[in-house]
This record gives C-alpha cells, sequence and structure tokens, in this order.
C-alpha cells in the first residue's frame, strides 16, 4: 500500500504590510512552490481579501479556507497548475523582415520592386 505524502505548508507572514506587498509576497510564495502544496498567508492588510481573492481566482489556484484571528486574516490556499489566461497572454513575436506579403522595410512587396543589378 502506497504511503500518501502529507501535503508541504508554506507560512508567509505579511502582518503590517499594505497593498500591494501581501499580493506581491503571495504571487512570489506561489511562484516557488509546487503544484499540491498548501500556502497559509497571514495579513493584517484591510484590502487583502479582495486582492488575495482576485489572484486566486486569476491564476486558478484553490482557497480552501479563510480563517479570522482578531485583527489578522489566514487564507490557506492549494497551489494547482498554472493556467493561462487573459491577462497572461504572451507577446507575438516581431515579423521577419521581408517575410510579411506587405512588403520588406524599404516596401518592396515580394521583392517585385527591387532594384535592377547593375
Amino acid at each position: 500500500m502506497k504511503n500518501r505524502r502529507e501535503p508541504v505548508e508554506w507560512r508567509v507572514d505579511v502582518t503590517g504590510l499594505h497593498c500591494p506587498a501581501p499580493v506581491i509576497r503571495c504571487r512570489a510564495t506561489l511562484a516557488r512552490m509546487a503544484e499540491g502544496e498548501v500556502l497559509i498567508l497571514r495579513a493584517t492588510d484591510r484590502d487583502a481579501h479582495r486582492e488575495i481573492l482576485g489572484l486566486v481566482e486569476r491564476f486558478g489556484h484553490r482557497l480552501l479556507e479563510v480563517r479570522g484571528h482578531d485583527a489578522a486574516v489566514e487564507f490557506v490556499i492549494l497551489k494547482v497548475e498554472p493556467v493561462r489566461c487573459a491577462g497572461m497572454r504572451r507577446r507575438p513575436s516581431a515579423p521577419r523582415i521581408g517575410a510579411a506579403p506587405w512588403g520588406d522595410r524599404w516596401g518592396n512587396r515580394w521583392g517585385a520592386f527591387a532594384p535592377a543589378s547593375a
């Protein structure tokens, strides 16, 4: 019988830090984590709840639990396989010079107007 591996817990305490620091630290930590690991983020920023929920939703991770302790809030986030979303589009690569049907950098269209060789 296989032994199940206990999920690794990462703990990040961003109490006393204000936006955007909690989100930046959460995103940086999630980037270093492996799939299936759990992040427990403790924050006191009043905007952290909205920002962390947006981050989790945008990148497709799973919010397991939100716990309130006095003025601080703990977010328990499960890292899942990253997904591409509209905000993460790749920049298109630059077209090669002379490879486009509208012409090369001198306005020549497929070399039809190339200067005659002397």
